[in-house]
């Protein structure tokens, strides 16, 4: 599926423009001299945005570093706001497999 949704991986400059795409950043309400960050928007490919949240509870329980990272989120911050994070790290792996073609590797736990 992500290879349908994304097609080619090189046409994200970077992880950020990913993101956006996926709609894995904030809504931000601004005014005049205000600025206030909100819940994760709306816009973006729901399908994959979807699909990357369920393989980040996934994939948690499988890669030991994604584990340790969600532990440690999750003394600050609750469970599903932890995961969202996961979820861009995860985001991140896959584009760089997709980008360098080299297999995924679970991250190591020093």
């Amino acid at each position: 599926v992500i290879l349908t949704e994304i097609d080619r991986m090189d046409r994200f400059e970077s992880l950020d423009k990913l993101c956006h795409y996926v709609g894995l950043v904030p809504n931000v309400y601004a005014s005049d001299e205000k600025e206030r960050v909100g819940h994760q928007t709306r816009r973006g490919n729901s399908l994959l945005r979807r699909l990357l949240l369920q393989s980040a509870w996934v994939a948690k329980n499988r890669d030991p570093a994604l584990l340790l990272k969600f532990n440690e989120l999750t003394t600050r911050m609750n469970a599903n706001k932890a995961i969202v994070r996961i979820q861009k790290k995860l985001l991140s792996r896959i584009r760089r497999v997709m980008l360098t073609g080299e297999p995924y590797q679970c991250g190591i736990v020093q």
